[in-house]
């Protein structure tokens, strides 16, 4: 592929992240805001059958996607970069040699490890810094938020809006008619109906699905 097709595509897809960026976390901010997840306290709000959580979930992977688009961008780039950036040096406009291709390489790694050094450092601080009350036992809160949480994050990670209801029971090893017995749903729904599907023909949010499945797993428990 030649070279100014590859960089077309690249800046295409980057500006389709950029804005998948902008709309998530629009979402996340104005459209579902925090508090609206529900997390025990009611029905969490739900945009498409996705809830706050899977919107953040896809807000983070296409920030992924967008660091790794702009790496590949630097990295077709990187010569001209270089040849600008001498340029702007004393002297730089005055006949300097430029440098070589072996040169360029050395400065493009030590330029990357320089900004995933500074990554670490800010992830480092910010773990450090970050302000965790005491439990009542006068140890770290995360152990118990973690604990308290465990059942919520994993309903929250396993199910999700684009799952059919057949796929749900079958993620969570419930019976189907069991978890359509639980939701109040006639018999005459589908299997294959998808979760959003289910909110806006009988008002079923996605929280009480999760909260059906939690429930069916608690009674095979006992």
């Amino acid at each position: 592929m030649r070279r100014s097709r590859l960089n077309f595509w690249i800046d295409t897809l980057a500006l389709f992240a950029m804005l998948g960026l902008i709309a998530t976390g629009w979402v996340i901010y104005y459209t579902l805001p925090a508090g609206s997840g529900g997390h025990g306290r009611g029905a969490a709000w739900t945009l498409w059958g996705w809830s706050r959580h899977d919107w953040g979930n896809l807000h983070f992977w296409l920030a992924v996607g967008m660091v790794g688009l702009l790496l590949v961008h630097l990295v077709l780039h990187w010569g001209w970069i270089c040849a600008m950036t001498q340029s702007l040096l004393p002297g730089g406009n005055g006949g300097t040699k430029r440098l070589g291709t072996a040169t360029r390489t050395i400065l493009g790694g030590t330029t990357l490890l320089a900004f995933a050094g500074l990554f670490g450092l800010f992830a480092w601080i910010a773990e450090a810094q970050a302000i965790r009350p005491a439990t009542a036992s006068g140890g770290s809160s995360r152990p118990a938020l973690a604990e308290a949480g465990a059942v919520h994050e994993e309903q929250e990670q396993e199910i999700r809006g684009h799952m059919t209801l057949e796929q749900v029971a079958a993620k969570a090893g419930v019976s189907i008619h069991e978890l359509r017995e639980r939701l109040g749903l006639p018999e005459s729904v589908s299997d294959q109906v998808g979760i959003g599907q289910l909110r806006r023909q009988h008002g079923v949010e996605i929280a009480a699905v999760r909260e059906a499945v939690a429930d069916l797993r608690a009674s095979a428990a006992r």
